[in-house]
């Protein structure tokens, strides 16, 4: 079961340089739902704060927020905690590794749709040696896990396949162009 803690609502600029962050904050004040240039994207920011508990998954628990919730553009702002069973895919490596915990997570991040997602984390053992790579299914809640999820409601993510990398990436739409390409 998902607890949430708190919602609040921020303006979040995405990959902006700083020269151009004046005019960034009067096209946000303006009502612009997005930007594209070199997949640049400008969306307010809700920020939704949740704990999982012990013995949840922690991707199926986050994929499974996403769905619930219609989430079609969201990030993890952050996420700390801890595991009794970690399950990554480590750079360059075609399958997952398995290691046993308690480990605690010093970083997780990603991207979350119900569309599709992918996450990163960094864990630490108990002698403080850290790892880290591409969650997947099997990353077992030993304690808690405290997340704060970044939803970008004028967004939408999907995964397309790459060409030059092979693998499904990130394509961003603004809701508006995702709601009529439907």
């Amino acid at each position: 079961m998902l607890r949430f803690v708190a919602i609040a609502r921020f303006h979040w600029l995405w990959g902006m340089e700083s020269r151009l962050s004046h005019l960034v904050g009067l096209l946000v004040q303006a009502g612009l739902a997005m930007m594209e240039a070199h997949d640049l994207a400008i969306s307010s920011l809700q920020a939704i704060a949740l704990r999982l508990s012990p013995q949840q998954d922690l991707k199926h628990e986050l994929d499974q927020f996403a769905k619930t919730h219609h989430l079609d553009a969201a990030c993890i702002l952050t996420g700390v905690g801890s595991l009794s069973q970690v399950v990554l895919r480590l750079a360059g490596q075609p399958n997952a590794t398995t290691y046993p915990g308690p480990v605690e997570i010093v970083s997780l991040m990603g991207t979350l749709s119900r569309h599709g997602s992918h996450y990163h984390m960094a864990i630490a053992d108990s002698m403080g040696r850290t790892l880290g790579g591409h969650v997947l299914h099997g990353c077992t809640i030993y304690t808690t896990a405290e997340l704060v999820l970044g939803v970008l409601p004028h967004l939408c993510f999907t995964r397309q396949p790459d060409p030059q990398t092979g693998y499904w990436e990130l394509a961003i739409a603004s809701q508006k162009a995702a709601q009529t390409e439907v």
